[in-house]
C-alpha cells in the first residue's frame, strides 16, 4: 500500500479519507439514475433535461445537485457545444464530403483530448492531467 502512495504521491490520511467518503456518498443512487438518463438520451440531455427526467422518474433533488453530478461523473453536453462552436459553427462545410468531414472531425476530437488545455484542469490537457493523475502513461 505505501508503495502504491509513493506513486500516486498521496499522503495515507487522504486516502482514507477518500474511501470513507466514497463508502458514505449519499448520492450513489442518484448518480446511477443522472448516468442511465444521460445515456438512455444518447448522451444529448443536459442537466435541465436529466433534471426534468429525474423529477418524472420521483426523484426530489435540485438542479444544481444534478449538474455538480454530471461534472463529477465527467457527463455533459459541454464537450459537443464546444465542439459546435469551436469546429463547426463559423467555417463553410459546402463542399466536404462525408468522409473529409469525418476526417476533420476525428482531427479535432484527438487535438481537444491531447491538446486543449482546460481552465478546470490546472490548464493542462486532459490527457496531461490523466498522466499528472498517473492514469496514463
Amino acid at each position: 500500500m505505501k508503495d502504491l502512495l509513493d506513486i500516486i504521491h498521496m499522503a495515507k490520511s487522504s486516502y482514507c479519507y477518500q474511501v470513507i467518503a466514497i463508502n458514505n456518498d449519499k448520492y450513489t443512487d442518484l448518480k446511477t439514475k443522472v448516468k442511465d438518463v444521460f445515456e438512455e438520451s444518447s448522451c444529448r440531455y443536459g442537466y435541465r433535461r436529466i433534471h426534468s427526467v429525474i423529477r418524472t422518474l420521483g426523484t426530489t433533488v435540485s438542479e444544481k445537485v444534478i449538474r455538480r453530478i454530471m461534472k463529477e461523473q465527467n457527463i455533459c453536453e459541454g464537450f459537443f457545444g464546444r465542439l459546435k462552436n469551436e469546429m463547426f459553427y463559423g467555417y463553410s462545410w459546402a463542399g466536404v464530403t462525408i468522409n473529409q468531414f469525418i476526417e476533420e472531425l476525428d482531427k479535432y476530437i484527438k487535438w481537444y483530448a491531447e491538446k486543449r488545455i482546460k481552465l478546470s484542469l490546472g490548464g493542462m490537457s486532459p490527457l496531461d492531467y490523466r498522466r499528472s493523475l498517473g492514469l496514463v502513461v
